[in-house]
């Protein structure tokens, strides 16, 4: 197939030493530039390798396509593993039925709700002669029967006309639809307050001022709060997983009625209770239920209060450890660099602590902000970075990762050396995964097994020069400037943290917003439950 792909006139193909990274650079395609990304491989342990990308394509609801091409020895089942994380998995049988199959998985991968679809080629089948010419079709938005958007924008008005204090919950359905113009405009117009998940962040101008934060056991305070003394929320586009509802869901928004608007009909029920609702519509069509959508009047003392929290809490560094032990704060980074790149940069996140940390400070304009959140590999930013650079090479491209993320995809950066492509790995160096590092703090009384015990982290300076990259280490915010990400090519900028700096602020599992850490004073607590107690019995 490859050797076909290169006689192809008007086509071309990109290699990765590991087909792992090939399908997480599919996986970045969509996210740099709203394009299907095709990754192949070939059989056995070739194809399982795509398997983390095909997960992360099926879990963050990206159009991707996976290719691969079985022996007729030892085949490994391919199809049959990754069939419950892809809309679809074809085997081609014959090389006659390779254009239709290829029109729909096409098709299937963009229709709905988008997501992954594998198509396997076993080698005999490659070795057929094909006739007729391959066309893949445009990227065109299936065509489907516009909803009753009137009778839904009504519904939704009487939803939130009950309402004191309002809240919207943005998720990632919203980039994903398209409709983010359209929404953003709205919320501009017509002040209504807002929080967001991690995945919807790159949706949006983060200077709107109605908006609030992200949400989440690792979101904004302030947002948080927000979100706990609302009584009507209204969520667009989320699947509310356990990071955004906790553990127990009595504690999301617990004196709230919940309507949720998503694409997924098995979505919705699974969220369906006494107090939670659902409609399910492709947020394409978002634009004109607005139209007949009445904003909400959130009351006075409901206004004042947002007005105070995003004062407060809003792009604020609240982290007591670097300031107590008079270290850089990854905080104060992520503000730095918010500063420093080009409007217009691709940032990718990868996991753990970093990613937090990104998301939790970042402050997006028109950047492209993304991860693999949902299922968020360690190593995802690299090669991510490397098929946001291939759509997008005239845009800065930057790869926030962590020590342990990096050090599970170092193949990468012969490939940023070899294609000399201008990305920027920014390391944050923290000796150790910090994050599980803090969960075993709470539960394996302090014992670092695997975590700190037995991990080890290389001399990245020589890894850089090793494969030729620039290196710079950064221990003071004062260095990060504009200049790091203008040298032309690739460039591996190290920062060091502190081992045992946390990821703050942040709630327990079980989604106690009272227990968060650092901990709520007393004026705090106050503040946090204003209209609804902390102390109160959630409803079920």
């Amino acid at each position: 197939m490859i050797d076909a792909i290169a006689r192809q006139p008007g086509i071309d193909y990109f290699t990765h030493f590991n087909e792992r990274s090939a399908a997480l650079a599919a996986n970045a395609v969509w996210h740099a530039a709203r394009r299907i990304g095709v990754a192949m491989a070939s059989g056995g342990p070739s194809a399982t390798n795509m398997v983390t990308g095909i997960a992360c394509a099926y879990h963050d609801s990206v159009p991707t396509l996976f290719i691969t091409g079985q022996s007729d020895v030892g085949r490994t089942p391919i199809a049959a593993i990754v069939a419950p994380i892809v809309k679809a998995a074809f085997e081609v049988a014959q090389v006659a039925d390779l254009p239709r199959i290829l029109d729909e998985g096409w098709d299937l991968a963009l229709a709905g709700r988008p997501g992954p679809v594998l198509i396997d080629i076993p080698v005999a089948v490659q070795a057929e002669p094909l006739d007729q010419s391959i066309i893949i079709p445009p990227e065109a938005v299936p065509h489907l029967p516009p909803p009753d958007t009137e009778t839904i924008g009504a519904t939704l008005t009487a939803f939130l006309a009950e309402a004191e204090r309002p809240l919207l919950l943005l998720g990632g359905g919203v980039g994903r639809a398209g409709c983010s113009v359209a929404l953003a405009d709205w919320l501009r117009r017509d002040r209504v307050p807002f929080v967001a998940s991690w995945s919807a962040l790159s949706c949006f101008d983060h200077d709107l001022p109605s908006y609030l934060g992200a949400i989440g056991r690792h979101g904004n305070r302030g947002a948080n709060f927000a979100l706990w003394n609302c009584d009507r929320l209204l969520v667009l586009g989320s699947h509310l997983d356990d990071n955004l509802r906790s553990s127990d869901p009595r504690y999301f928004a617990p004196a709230a009625r919940i309507h949720v608007i998503d694409i997924d009909a098995h979505e919705l029920t699974r969220l369906a209770t006494d107090r939670c609702q659902g409609t399910c519509l492709d947020l394409r069509f978002l634009p004109q239920v607005l139209d007949h959508l009445t904003p909400p009047l959130p009351t006075r003392a409901w206004h004042e209060y947002l007005e105070q929290s995003r004062s407060r809490y809003f792009g604020r560094d609240i982290s007591t450890f670097a300031r107590t032990h008079r270290v850089l704060s990854p905080y104060a980074v992520m503000q730095r660099l918010s500063k420093c790149l080009a409007l217009d940069a691709v940032v990718i996140g990868d996991t753990g602590a970093n990613l937090c940390w990104l998301f939790q400070m970042f402050h997006r304009r028109r950047h492209s902000l993304f991860a693999a959140g949902s299922h968020a590999p360690a190593g995802y930013a690299l090669p991510a970075a490397i098929g946001a650079v291939l759509e997008q090479p005239r845009r800065q491209v930057v790869a926030m990762i962590g020590d342990g993320g990096l050090q599970s995809t170092l193949e990468d950066l012969q490939t940023l050396a070899y294609h000399h492509l201008g990305i920027a790995v920014v390391v944050f160096n923290n000796s150790g995964y910090g994050l599980i590092k803090y969960d075993q703090n709470q539960t394996c009384g302090g014992r670092h097994e695997a975590t700190g015990r037995l991990y080890s982290v290389p001399n990245f300076d020589r890894i850089a020069s090793a494969f030729g990259i620039e290196y710079r280490k950064i221990e003071h915010v004062e260095q990060i400037g504009a200049d790091l990400f203008l040298t032309g090519g690739p460039i591996l900028v190290e920062i060091s943290i502190a081992e045992e700096m946390p990821v703050e602020p942040q709630i327990p599992p079980d989604g106690q917003i009272s227990r968060q850490v650092p901990d709520l004073s007393d004026e705090e607590r106050a503040f946090g439950s204003r209209f609804v107690p902390f102390g109160q019995s959630p409803p079920s």
